[in-house]
């Protein structure tokens, strides 16, 4: 598994919601996505989403707005990309509402697209050049910028219930032997606590933990044993 960094250049509308799905972990629906950039090169630098309120209600997304102005300043970003998924019912008001609040937060809106059944619209945009009124053709995973993030090792989930499985509950023979061994290093973390004292054996725990986790992220057979002092 690879550490370093991945980076993709994302110019115009179709590579930004080609990239969507990877910053986000996967194929949004019925969604709000906002992409915080910052640098002098408009890196981004956060991307969080919310659920479309349907029915639209002016109070949502009045409190949306807020919320993503007061994630934004507090990550000090000054420009956001915003990209919506679902009808324009729905998208619109939450637009109006954005466009009016980070307004006032001195946030600029880079863009803001609605995409719908394969194609996409620019609430920014009106040059028929490049934003016809029929939408936009949106690429998906065939844009260079999806391979190039999916080459990288980075995926994109089809749905937001297909991401949660992946971290679902363990169950059947793999949940009895977890617990199983959960409950031998308690059994073997409270003997060793009694000889060595707490703050040695929190030490230790810490230090074992630090190692599984480099272990995961270098990719490698795990080899990691407790860093135990030696009893007094």
């Amino acid at each position: 598994m690879s550490t370093s960094p991945v980076k993709v250049r994302v110019v115009g509308p179709v590579a930004l919601l080609a990239a969507v799905p990877y910053l986000v972990g996967y194929q949004p629906e019925n969604s709000l996505v906002m992409v915080g950039l910052g640098g002098p090169h408009g890196r981004v630098k956060l991307a969080f989403r919310y659920d479309l309120p349907d029915p639209p209600a002016r109070e949502h997304a009045d409190d949306i707005a807020a919320h993503t102005a007061a994630v934004l300043g507090r990550n000090r970003l000054r420009t956001v990309a915003i990209v919506s998924y679902g009808p324009g019912t729905l998208v619109t008001p939450l637009i109006e509402a954005l466009r009016l609040v980070l307004h006032r937060a001195g946030i600029r809106i880079h863009d803001a697209l609605r995409i719908e059944d394969g194609r996409y619209w620019s609430y920014l945009c009106a040059d028929p050049g490049c934003c016809p009124a029929e939408g936009g053709l949106a690429m998906g995973s065939a844009h260079p910028v999806a391979q190039a993030l999916a080459g990288a090792g980075l995926s994109a989930a089809a749905s937001r219930a297909d991401l949660a499985a992946t971290i679902g509950p363990v169950t059947g023979p793999d949940a009895d032997a977890m617990a199983w061994a959960t409950q031998q290093a308690k059994t073997a973390f409270t003997a060793r606590t009694a000889s060595i004292g707490p703050d040695a054996a929190r030490l230790a725990s810490l230090r074992t933990v630090q190692d599984a986790i480099t272990v995961y992220r270098d990719d490698r057979p795990s080899a990691t044993s407790p860093h135990w002092p030696a009893s007094p």
